[in-house]
């Protein structure tokens, strides 16, 4: 969304999520304080934290577990304390290109009531394109040969 404000994009593709922080859950846009007051070495993933943090991305196989666990361990610290504030500062820039938006029904960070998706995906969570693979891809085929979504 934000690129699109700044270069001349044709429309822009919302995987899973949202077009202003408003859509973001109440409770997550609420931890800007704490995540602002909250040192970068906290932001470190702990595989302790997982039971509580896994549920609010959905439905995972152990196979998905693992592999949502292992890019979160790759991640720099400062980079998820800047990414969370980020997300939870932002003001975004207005735009007017189509937006073309597939959505988890059950995504709990970022709940399907708050947005306004074309599609959303039955049981589909916060990450959307690694449950929902194939509906993401028919989706996105849909948009890019412009029959549409469906």
């Amino acid at each position: 969304m934000e690129l699109a404000a700044r270069v001349q994009a044709k429309g822009v593709i919302l995987i899973g999520s949202c077009r202003s922080p408003a859509s973001i859950a109440p409770l997550a846009r609420q931890l800007r304080v704490l995540a602002q007051a909250l040192p970068v070495s906290l932001f470190h993933p702990r595989r302790w934290s997982l039971p509580f943090i896994l549920p609010k991305f959905g439905r995972l196989t152990a196979e998905q577990r693992q592999l949502f666990w292992a890019m979160a361990a790759a991640t720099p610290a400062p980079f998820l304390k800047w990414g969370v504030e980020a997300i939870l500062s932002w003001k975004p820039a207005g735009t007017t290109v189509p937006v073309h938006h597939i959505h988890g029904g059950d995504d709990r960070l970022i709940p399907p009531q708050l947005v306004e998706a074309d599609t959303v995906v039955s049981g589909g969570g916060h990450l959307l394109t690694l449950t929902h693979s194939q509906e993401v891809n028919a989706f996105l085929s849909n948009v890019l040969d412009g029959s549409g979504v469906s």
